[in-house]
């Protein structure tokens, strides 16, 4: 079944079906209809299969909508015609981008249904065929991403297969690998494949200049939201230690606050059902527990040698510590020459400044935590962390510039001309003339703090100069005449 499925796929890119926009529009809106006709029926899957609250499953159903209206209204006939006939008008196009073949999906299972779809959403708006291997499982997720495939889509298009592709298959496919798991990934395509890497942590930095109150309230949404599993999930918080107790306190109030706003079945979920460490093996890694109940585990490292402070966190254990400084904290993270999935800092602006400049980060958001960010996987390696969407229609496209000659441009038949002339051509004459200055004042010239001494001595010192200047004229003027009256 899967290779005649493959060989069907493989025909429609031959025959380039996937491409032709009004198609793509249609496949965006059948989704579309598909998506609010079974509503309820999707919301429960994602509710069931990711363990989370209905509020928090809507929540998910809202931004697959959204990602989904994003993708569509991006497609604009006119500006495809226009690139489309832009050698035709004359026009080069040195922007034009051609999409990939295909884009063969190893997804998250984690939120299984949303980590599909929003990368359909993305191939379908860059105009490619989509293969989506997912194993046999009982996931109501799983069933409703095959349900969407074969009743919103082209078959010949898109198709849900079991097994691993072929390496033949592979090698013409972007392979979207969310698992980050998956060594094939890195060598089988001729395309660049997009990665995310689980491994790498999330940070949370808290500055003696934050809004503590705030900072708190964002950082600890990030690891009792979407059952504690978001791949966007703070994995250690950094916290000045000037405001670490007032941190802790209003750490502890928003996990009264997530206590009072869900039921006792997620109180169950968040507590008992988590893969979290125990506190057994907490102490034994220097570490102090200042808050443990049904919802959250806060544990405040003490040492720099615990493993926490360099590992992935889990469950609903919030990992704290604390630094004395700015360069203290960069130190810290920059120790390892690590690079960092997301870095969420709370500072005043110039502190944010300095220290997002010299942490390694795929992304830094400043006072703020995107709600969108919680939910689908990581974002991919080499591309930059969006948060409209988790991937754009550039990420499975290839560049193909288009440039038409002009009677301005440099022909390649123009050198049968120079070398036969045997003069040295006009063009290296231009080509010696000299760089453009820099700007910067030629060595020797009056510095910042050099000018700041002239205009220092000239508002301080000019007056003493002028007053006595003017003291011994005066002075001069009245010996004078009192020596001639004598």
């Amino acid at each position: 079944m899967s290779a005649k499925a493959l060989d069907a796929i493989w025909t429609s890119v031959v025959e380039g079906r996937a491409k032709n926009l009004r198609t793509r529009q249609n496949h965006l809106r059948a989704l579309f209809d598909f998506y609010t006709t079974h509503g309820d029926e999707i919301i429960r899957a994602i509710q069931t299969d990711g363990e989370i609250s209905r509020s928090e499953a809507q929540c998910v159903y809202a931004s697959l909508l959204t990602d989904l209206r994003t993708h569509y209204d991006a497609l604009s006939l006119k500006r495809e015609l226009d690139r489309e006939y832009s050698v035709h008008n004359g026009k080069s196009l040195q922007s034009r981008m051609v999409a990939t073949p295909a884009v063969y999906i190893l997804p998250d299972p984690f939120l299984l249904l949303y980590n599909v779809l929003i990368t359909v959403h993305a191939a379908i708006e860059a105009g490619s065929c989509v293969v989506i291997e997912l194993e046999n499982t009982v996931q109501a997720s799983r069933h409703w991403v095959i349900k969407a495939v074969k009743e919103a889509l082209d078959n010949k298009v898109f198709t849900v297969i079991t097994s691993r592709a072929d390496s033949t298959f592979l090698a013409e496919c972007t392979v979207v690998d969310q698992t980050g798991q998956s060594s094939f990934a890195a060598g089988a395509s001729r395309l660049e494949p997009l990665s995310s890497d689980v491994a790498e942590m999330v940070v949370g930095i808290v500055d003696r200049t934050a809004d503590v109150s705030l900072a708190a309230k964002e950082l600890m949404s990030t690891r009792l939201f979407f059952a504690s599993k978001s791949r966007y999930a703070t994995d250690i918080i950094l916290v000045n230690e000037f405001v670490l107790d007032k941190f802790i306190q209003a750490a502890t109030e928003t996990v009264d606050a997530v206590a009072a706003v869900v039921g006792q079945a997620a109180k169950d979920r968040l507590g008992m059902k988590q893969d979290a460490p125990s506190n057994q093996e907490l102490e034994g890694s220097h570490v102090q527990i200042v808050l443990d109940n049904e919802i959250a585990k806060i544990a405040l490292v003490t040492s720099r040698d615990s493993k926490l402070l360099k590992s992935k966190g889990s469950g609903r254990t919030i990992i704290l510590h604390s630094f004395t400084s700015l360069d203290d904290v960069l130190d810290l993270l920059n120790f390892s020459n690590s690079t960092y999935s997301a870095i969420y800092l709370f500072a005043a602006l110039s502190e944010a400044k300095y220290l997002s400049q010299y942490i390694q980060s795929r992304a830094t958001f400043v006072n703020h935590v995107p709600a969108g960010l919680l939910a689908g996987p990581v974002a991919p390696k080499r591309y930059a962390t969006r948060v409209d969407v988790r991937y754009a229609r550039e990420m499975f496209e290839y560049p193909s510039p288009q440039i038409v000659g002009n009677e301005k441009s440099r022909k390649a038949s123009s050198l049968i001309k120079l070398c036969k002339a045997g003069k040295p051509p006009r063009v290296l004459a231009t080509s010696l003339s000299p760089l453009k200055p820099t700007g910067q004042p030629p060595a020797g010239a009056w510095d910042f703090f050099g000018v700041g001494v002239v205009v220092g001595a000239t508002v301080y010192l000019l007056p003493i100069v002028v007053g006595s200047l003017a003291l011994t004229i005066t002075g001069t003027y009245y010996t004078t005449r009192w020596l001639l009256r004598a």
